[in-house]
């Protein structure tokens, strides 16, 4: 299935990337890993992912998945008839509804 990742998401993933690099690049070099392993999964089985209930984001179907090693992130995706689109890519202490809206 095809994966698509949006440019926002592609944005989050560096940004996150540079935050631990700055810290740890063991930890840097790992969550790339961790994201590209999540995005695999993505793509095999978009619908494993959890299903995410947002006030407001009725009309989509949002699922989320989080990346191995990395459980204060999480992968945000969208189902469409075309496949699944990586939105964004979140730290847990985020405001997703604010961040999804275009925070």
């Amino acid at each position: 299935m095809k994966l698509i990742v949006s440019p926002r998401a592609k944005l989050d993933i560096v940004g996150h990337f540079i935050y631990l690099l700055s810290r740890n690049a063991d930890a840097a070099a790992r969550f790339k890993q961790s994201i590209k392993m999540a995005q695999q999964r993505i793509r095999k089985d978009p619908r494993s992912c959890a299903t995410l209930t947002l006030a407001g984001f009725e009309d989509l179907e949002l699922r989320f998945c989080r990346p191995s090693g990395f459980e204060n992130y999480l992968v945000i995706l969208q189902m469409t008839d075309t496949g699944p689109i990586v939105l964004r890519v979140l730290h847990g202490s985020q405001d997703i509804f604010h961040e999804l809206r275009g925070g």
